[in-house]
């Protein structure tokens, strides 16, 4: 069956609803959505942690975070649904040597940009956490306006109103093709058989966004990496609203929910490629290990509820991909985000509106983040990774 629309977005997590939701509200119509699943959202979606930082350490990825919070702050208003947004600070504690050297570069990027990012001695972060062991540590950096929200509870107040503005669902529908025509997109088709006419396609796909560029002809920098999170019952005795906790020299970090339960993860940055979400108990060790250093009487303390296994999706600088890539006109990659799809996405939504109804984006230069910057071998990593 064939169906018609002006624009096919290919994904249906937050980066894809998003990005209906800002076409939408901007005027676009005839915007239909595609998602592989019986459920919007189910993917690397549900399985994000919530965090929202501005520690990083390039400007592109600063200011992406600086136009998502304010969308974050103004959420409930904008959509009338709760995300639970609250800013309980991100602290992320560094070695000597050349990791708190780049830790101390990337503040000072912060500050310069507007970001009340403040360098912490070993006792300043005891202060904030009484049961971190710091006596290895050179120093860290705290940045009070980071956070964390609800993933779910965000792309349905996004799609929401993209809905009541007449965006189009499509589930269980996975994109096999993508037709063309004078060497534009001329729509998709669906392994059931239908088939959505478009002008534009919108790649949003998360974890198979190379898949679904290839049926473009076009080539995508971009690998799928499990990432395996455990979560912890609650301590009583840590802070209500402690920050989200990093541990550069392992990867390790503690993130508390706004329920009191502890998620514990890192350690498994790059290691585990593939799309299958299974938990490898093995590597809790590695968790473990990590968590017994920096918080011996937390990790004692406290026992593993529940395990899973999130799909996240890194390229070789660790930025997301944004813009058109050819070969063919009409075609727009927005994915790969590297494990930061839910903090970014209001503003990959704004921007890849602007791009689809403006020719070009207004809110921010997203040259870092062009799809063909790997073959010119432009810009530089991103280095607040864990």
């Amino acid at each position: 069956m064939a169906r018609s629309a002006e624009i096919v977005i290919v994904g249906g997590g937050i980066i894809g609803v998003s990005i209906a939701y800002h076409l939408a509200l901007h005027g676009a119509r005839g915007i239909i959505v595609i998602e592989r699943e019986m459920e919007l959202g189910t993917g690397a979606t549900s399985k994000a942690t919530g965090g929202i930082r501005h520690q990083f350490s390039t400007p592109v990825n600063v200011r992406l975070s600086q136009v998502s919070s304010s969308h974050f702050a103004g959420f409930e208003a904008e959509t009338g649904i709760d995300i639970g947004w609250r800013q309980h600070g991100y602290l992320f504690m560094a070695t000597p040597g050349a990791e708190w050297d780049a830790l101390q570069r990337s503040a000072a990027l912060q500050v310069s940009l507007g970001v009340p990012t403040r360098l912490v001695t070993p006792a300043d972060m005891q202060g904030l956490v009484p049961q971190l062991r710091v006596d290895d540590l050179a120093g860290g950096t705290f940045c009070p306006i980071d956070g964390s929200a609800n993933p779910t509870a965000a792309l349905q107040g996004y799609l929401g109103v993209a809905r009541r503005l007449g965006v189009r669902l499509v589930t269980g529908a996975e994109v096999i093709a993508i037709d063309a025509s004078g060497g534009r997109v001329a729509g998709v088709r669906a392994a059931n058989g239908d088939r959505y006419a478009a002008d534009v396609v919108i790649d949003a796909a998360g974890p198979r966004v190379a898949d679904v560029a290839a049926l473009a002809g076009a080539t995508v920098e971009a690998r799928p990496f499990r990432r395996q999170v455990f979560v912890m019952s609650r301590d009583p005795e840590l802070p209500s609203g402690m920050p989200f906790i990093v541990d550069l020299a392992t990867g390790w970090y503690i993130h508390q929910e706004a329920n009191g339960r502890l998620l514990f993860g890192g350690t498994d940055r790059d290691n585990r490629p593939g799309l299958e979400p299974v938990v490898d108990w093995d590597g809790f060790d590695r968790v473990a290990n990590a968590a017994l250093h920096r918080a011996p009487a937390v990790a004692e303390r406290v026992r593993v509820e529940t395990a899973y296994t999130g799909i996240r999706t890194l390229t070789p600088d660790f930025h997301a991909i944004v813009g058109a890539v050819g070969p063919l006109a009409g075609f727009i990659v927005a994915s790969a985000c590297n494990g930061h799809g839910f903090m970014h996405a209001p503003a990959v939504g704004q921007i890849v509106a602007e791009i689809v109804l403006n020719g070009a984006a207004r809110s921010l230069d997203i040259a870092p983040l062009s799809p063909d910057r790997f073959a010119k071998r432009a810009g530089r990593d991103e280095a607040v990774m864990f």
